[in-house]
């Protein structure tokens, strides 16, 4: 393999490699740099993330970004790869956590707050037995059972359109019988006093 450098590579300069490489696109350069670096990186971030296998991944992201960078850096090569490799391992522990979050709440059950059991009282089921059967009986699927009209009409075998009219007119006479028997007991009470 042919070298650009005429000194051993361990003793060309940092700043010489990083030109060579940003010129050049010299891969050896980034190779012989990486090398050099790669421990400090490495140990900076596991201090950070706490697990090598986290390390490491981050380390790649930190040598992406110099392979990335055509910046000049505002100091050394080494601080700046402190800087960088400090901010992702950071931004990497960000991450995990609101991952964890969302996983977290993702796997939560949900609260749902069910209706307590409905108790028909005796007007209602005096006003469900004046329906006609049909009528009745999808009232009583849809809003006693609690079934969605797609299930409402599939256990009676009818098309989810036609059980919603029966519901929606069973719903309709009720109110009307419903609104008699008041009108009635109310008539009752006065005609009384």
């Amino acid at each position: 393999m042919a070298t650009l450098f005429v000194a051993p590579p361990q003793r060309v300069a940092d700043p010489v490699l990083v030109r060579a490489y940003r010129d050049g696109r010299s891969v050896e350069a980034f190779a012989i740099l990486a090398r050099r670096h790669e421990a400090a990186v490495a140990r900076t971030v596991t201090r950070i993330v706490g697990n090598r296998a986290d390390a490491q991944d981050v380390t790649q992201s930190v040598f992406t970004e110099l392979a990335r960078t055509r910046a000049h850096f505002p100091g050394t090569l080494t601080g700046w790869l402190r800087v960088v490799s400090r901010n992702a391992a950071l931004a990497f522990l960000r991450a995990k956590r609101r991952r964890r979050r969302h996983e977290l709440r993702a796997v939560r059950p949900e609260v749902v707050e069910t209706a307590p059991p409905v108790t028909l009282d005796e007007s209602l089921a005096v006003a469900l037995d004046q329906l006609p059967p049909i009528l009745a009986e999808a009232v009583r699927l849809r809003y006693l059972d609690g079934l969605t009209q797609y299930e409402a009409a599939a256990v009676v075998g009818v098309p989810r359109g036609t059980l919603s009219r029966r519901a929606a007119e069973g719903v309709r006479l009720l109110r009307e019988l419903l609104e008699w028997e008041s009108l009635d007991a109310e008539t009752a009470e006065t005609e009384i006093s």
